[in-house]
């Protein structure tokens, strides 16, 4: 007997392993500097990207109406910014360290809403107006931010800390300037 997965299960769990490989590979270049660990976690985090576009935009399809926004879309929304802000952060030479702390938030919020795929019942009816999708949107942009400066935060604690302490090398030397930091938070 054969059993047949979902394809979108499918999809979701590669999206998902890719994010899981992305998020070992940065924390291993946060940990040891490899340059090529960096390379492979950005690519692995653009393929699992992909992927759950792919899963967004059928979903949206079958749906037939763009505004449906359950908790897996809102979720991967979520995701999708924090991944936009990761992809900034690894393209600039003093915070790729950064994109390092981002990348397992992002798969964590991904396995939260991986279930939420399968097990995602009738949407009501107030979801499908235009208003209550730009309400939806407009706070899953804030909730990126907000995890992005949480991050930036967390990085400056950590540096200031190192400076006090007067450790200059290791994760010192790799994190961006306490002015960069500062300039982050601020922007």
């Amino acid at each position: 007997e054969v059993i047949l997965m979902n394809p979108d299960a499918i999809v979701i769990g590669f999206g998902l392993a890719m994010y899981g490989t992305a998020s070992v590979l940065a924390v291993f270049a946060l940990l040891k500097p490899f340059p090529k660990a960096r390379l492979l976690s950005t690519l692995c985090m653009v393929l699992g990207l992909l992927a759950m576009v792919s899963i967004f935009v059928e979903h949206w399809m079958q749906e037939g109406d763009a505004f449906t926004i359950g908790r897996f879309e809102s979720l991967a929304c979520y995701a999708f910014l924090l991944t936009l802000a990761y992809v900034f952060l690894v393209r600039r030479r003093d915070t790729k360290l950064l994109a390092g702390l981002l990348a397992p938030l992002i798969t964590i919020v991904l396995l939260l809403g991986g279930p939420m795929f399968v097990s995602e019942g009738d949407v009501s009816s107030h979801a499908h107006k235009l208003w209550v999708s730009v309400h939806v949107g407009s706070a899953l942009v804030s909730y990126a931010l907000f995890s992005l400066a949480a991050v930036v935060a967390v990085a400056y604690l950590v540096q200031d800390n190192n400076l006090k302490k007067k450790r200059l090398d290791g994760l010192f030397a790799r994190l961006p300037s306490l002015e960069k930091l500062d300039g982050l938070l601020a922007w």
